[in-house]
Order: structure tokens, then C-alpha cells, then sequence
């Protein structure tokens, strides 16, 4: 106590634990001392303890909150892309459009998805109509040959 100058520490009279506070007196050099019950001293401590405890838990409760709902505006839309790039792998180009719900790059991803599914129907289309006129004439070549074998089987050498 006398080197400090001033301080605290608790001690337990009379089955109470209690605060020694002490301190020096400049003018006089003497050391003056109170004690007080602990319970007291620290009652507001207690109550600060407890409503940080309290503001972590909510805090805490409200950055999961947040995390939840920016994980979920992700992995939503990622999901429906992955269904619909699954179906065109399949095959599938009569399904409808993706509706583009952002401007990010999953919004913009999804409409390049539509445009890619677009295009495809469009070149499989294109592939048909050739794929026709390629049958169309190889048909009319074959009747040819069979006319023109017939016309010269007519003729006899």
C-alpha cells in the first residue's frame, strides 16, 4: 500500500466479500482507506457485462441473418442455372427463358445462358431446313440416275 500510493484490492470480513480502496493524501502523506461491499461496487460492471453479452448475442444473430439472406440472393439464382444448363445439355431447348432478375453478373450470365439456348435453336433449325434440301436433292439425283439408267438400257447396241 505505502509504495503504490493508492489502490484497490478486495478482502472478505465477516463472511462479506468487500473493497479496500485506498489513496494518499498529498498535503499530509497519509494513507486514507474505505471498504464497501463488492456486490455494490461492481453492481454496474454486472449489468454492462450483461448488456454486451446481450448485444454480441444480437449482433452475432443479425450478421447471420445478413449472411443468410446475401447467400441465399447468390446460390438461388446459380441453382436455377445450373437446372436450366442441365436441361440444354439434355437436349432440352423448348423450355422457357430464365427470367434475368439482376443486373449482376449472375443476371448477366443467365441471359447469355437465354441467348446461348436461342441461338442453338436457331442453327439446329438452320441444320433441318439444309439437312431437307439436302435430302430433297439427293432424291431427285437418284430418280435422275434411275431415269437415265432406264433411257439407256433402251437403247441397244
Amino acid at each position: 500500500m505505502v509504495s503504490k500510493g493508492n489502490g484497490y484490492f478486495e478482502v472478505e470480513i465477516d463472511g462479506e466479500d468487500m473493497v479496500f480502496a485506498y489513496s494518499t493524501v498529498p498535503a499530509t502523506g497519509w494513507i486514507v482507506g474505505i471498504t464497501a461491499p463488492a456486490d455494490k461496487v461492481f453492481a454496474s460492471l454486472k449489468n454492462l457485462r450483461f448488456m454486451f453479452g446481450i448485444f454480441i448475442v444480437v449482433g452475432l444473430l443479425l450478421a447471420f441473418g445478413i449472411c443468410l439472406t446475401f447467400a441465399g440472393k447468390i446460390t438461388t439464382p446459380v441453382a436455377k442455372l445450373e437446372g436450366y444448363a442441365i436441361q440444354l445439355a439434355q437436349g432440352n431447348l423448348k423450355m422457357n427463358d430464365l427470367p434475368v432478375e439482376s443486373k449482376d453478373e449472375i443476371g448477366t450470365l443467365t441471359g447469355e445462358f437465354n441467348t446461348m439456348k436461342g441461338n442453338l435453336q436457331k442453327v439446329i433449325a438452320k441444320m433441318s431446313h439444309n439437312s431437307e434440301q439436302v435430302a430433297a436433292a439427293s432424291q431427285a439425283l437418284s430418280n435422275m440416275a434411275g431415269d437415265m439408267q432406264d433411257a439407256v438400257g433402251q437403247f441397244k447396241f
